[in-house]
């Protein structure tokens, strides 16, 4: 038995073995530096009920859905735009050409995965107005392949749905939709956030179904697994949540343990369990178990003490 300690600290310093993703600061390890290793795309609703108030009615200025997500988005990114990569894909598409159809999906992204896309994702609010279905299923794809031109075991990758409402789409929207995000959570370790704004009821069902399928949902203790903004103010602070959970309770591992290896993980003194359920507690995020996650309150007594560590247990033959 060979024991290790793996010090995965939420500051920084030169003594540590593992940083944390934000890129909040570059620590060395091993001479390879951690900054940004974390790729983000937003899965942007814009069909044509984007444009109504949060109750389904004609807004007033400023108080559509689509002008409502733009602000709380902007808020909520601001605070670490430039340390990680951002891209967005918007649902369905649309060009300066206005010729597409109502459920049209181009390949690629609108605004290319980097650092410092947060203004260029703001931008798109203000270029094309809400217009047709819920194409989601497909934009989603394009994201998820994204990404994976992108994979690297040294970054973690999400995906973030925003949507009102259920897919509109193809033959088969529900399942297409629902093919994707367990494929991307199951197959590929790229956990979906899905956001639901202004969602009726009727549809919450399938949009628990995705956040659980998708590897973040909210806690079993909710009134919904998904992120669910019935109004403006809880849009934003929805967001809020995601964007911190992102920036401070997703750590590298620098050494990945064994299948058999036994791991501690600790915020202070108290030990944290594992919670396959990722409700509260910790957990792999990432295939090969370079990437850990805490999860609910776990996160939340991380951030207060700004430091994580992971005593592994390495078993030898």
């Amino acid at each position: 038995h060979i024991a290790a300690n793996v010090h995965v600290e939420a500051r920084a310093s030169v003594q540590v073995q593992a940083v944390p993703l934000d890129g909040s600061a570059v620590v060395e390890f091993f001479g390879v530096p951690l900054d940004g290793a974390q790729d983000i795309v937003f899965v942007i609703d814009r069909s044509g009920s984007m444009a109504l108030d949060f109750n389904g009615d004609s807004p007033r200025p400023g108080e559509s859905r689509w002008a409502i997500l733009e602000v709380s988005l902007g808020a909520a990114l601001e605070a670490f735009d430039g340390s990680i990569g951002v891209g967005a894909k918007f649902f369905p598409t649309q060009t300066i050409r206005a010729t597409e159809g109502p459920c049209d999906v181009f390949p690629g992204l609108d605004v290319a995965i980097g650092p410092g896309r947060v203004p260029g994702i703001l931008t798109q609010f203000s270029r094309f107005d809400p217009f047709g279905g819920t194409p989601v299923g497909p934009a989603t794809r394009e994201a998820l392949d994204a990404l994976l031109a992108r994979a690297d075991e040294n970054r973690a990758q999400f995906i973030v749905m925003a949507t009102d409402g259920a897919p509109t789409c193809g033959e088969d929207a529900v399942g297409d939709i629902v093919s994707v995000v367990s494929e991307a959570h199951e197959v590929h370790g790229i956990d979906v956030y899905v956001l639901g704004i202004a969602s009726p009821g009727p549809e919450h069902d399938l949009l628990d179904r995705l956040a659980v399928s998708g590897g973040r949902p909210r806690p079993s203790t909710e009134p919904q697994r998904f992120y669910d903004a019935r109004d403006p103010a809880l849009l934003e602070s929805l967001l809020s949540d995601i964007a911190r959970d992102l920036a401070q309770c997703i750590f590298a591992v620098p050494v990945p343990p064994g299948p058999d290896d036994v791991v501690e993980v600790l915020v202070g003194r108290e030990t944290i369990p594992r919670d396959e359920s990722r409700e509260d507690g910790w957990d792999w995020t990432s295939v090969r178990r370079t990437q850990l996650s805490l999860f609910g309150a776990a996160c939340e007594r991380a951030i207060e003490a700004g430091s994580v560590r992971a005593n592994i247990l390495c078993v030898d033959g």
